[in-house]
């Protein structure tokens, strides 16, 4: 989203540019006058007129970009939580057990994945971990 934003800002910001400073909406007509055209005006606003939108939304866009960013948990947010009693990566949760406790968090699969909440992890474990810290957090 970042780069889509910085992307439409540069060529919303270029074509502004063109519209105001290089394209000439005037024609010569007989006698060597210049004269200033209507059809030519509207294209120079328009031109403008979307360079300055687009500049708008590219800023938009990449601001909230840099905001999600932010506000993503880092790597370390996503390792395991170890509560009193850690799970060890050797010790995995019996496989009668996974949909009590899936159905128990409110932990789904998606994509291959255990999700709680917002977050997505690769093993039960860990997923069951975060959901009984975050239970006990409240």
């Amino acid at each position: 989203m970042k780069t889509a934003g910085m992307l439409m800002w540069i060529v919303g910001a270029a074509l502004f540019c063109f519209g105001v400073l290089i394209f000439d909406p005037s024609v010569t007509v007989y006698g060597g006058e210049r004269v200033a055209n209507l059809s030519l005006m509207q294209q120079q606003f328009f031109i403008t007129f979307g360079g300055a939108l687009l500049f708008l939304a590219g800023v938009i866009f990449h601001a909230a970009g840099e905001l999600i960013d932010q506000l993503k948990p880092s790597a370390h947010t996503l390792a395991p939580i170890s509560s009193t009693t850690p799970i060890s990566p050797a010790r995995e949760l019996e496989p009668s057990d996974d949909t009590e406790l899936m159905s128990r968090y409110g932990i789904v699969i998606e994509e291959e994945k255990y999700r709680f909440g917002k977050y997505k992890y690769d093993r039960l474990a860990d997923a069951v971990a975060y959901a009984k810290k975050s239970v006990s957090a409240r």
